[in-house]
């Protein structure tokens, strides 16, 4: 391990500071103070920072094993609606929900508030399967084009005379 001087210099200072106290933190955090209110510096003290969000200001509260269960138990229900998914993409969207919805992302949300959001991302993905496979499935042998949508049938017949004429 190499060595550097300055961080060896500093340990040497801290190593001193610390003996002199009998390496008793809260001498040395006194001494400190004293020093500084002796001191001829000027001592800013800025004010706390204004939280962002009003749960920042709450002590969040423990997850319990049941949260617990009924948020994986949604996130694997809601993975499987959406196979063609990576699991990183669908933690991306609940963050970009969680933006959405109540204003902060994935780590800023409290457990409730993510639930709720995932049970409104289920239900949102649950009418669109339905709806997509209430959708008239396209005949077999039917144009389709290029995209997979149905062509209309009048473009069908002018595919079917052209190909006529060119015979």
């Amino acid at each position: 391990m190499s060595s550097d001087p300055f961080v060896d210099e500093i340990r040497e200072i801290r190593e001193r500071l610390a003996a002199q106290f009998g390496f008793d933190v809260r001498a040395i955090a006194e001494d400190v103070r004293r020093r500084d209110a002796a001191g001829d510096r000027e001592i800013v003290r800025l004010p706390p920072r204004r939280p962002v969000c009003e749960s920042e200001t709450s002590r969040y509260t423990s997850v319990t094993p049941d949260i617990q269960r009924e948020a994986m138990a949604l996130l694997v229900e809601i993975w499987g609606l959406s196979p063609d998914v990576r699991l990183g993409q669908l933690f991306a969207h609940l963050g970009f929900l969680g933006e959405a919805h109540v204003g902060r992302g994935l780590g800023y949300i409290e457990d409730n508030e993510l639930i709720a959001i995932m049970y409104g991302h289920r239900a949102e993905l649950v009418v669109r399967l339905k709806a997509a496979s209430n959708q008239t499935a396209t005949p077999a042998g039917a144009a389709t084009s290029v995209s997979g949508s149905p062509v209309p049938p009048e473009a069908h017949a002018a595919t079917d005379l052209r190909h006529q004429a060119a015979d």
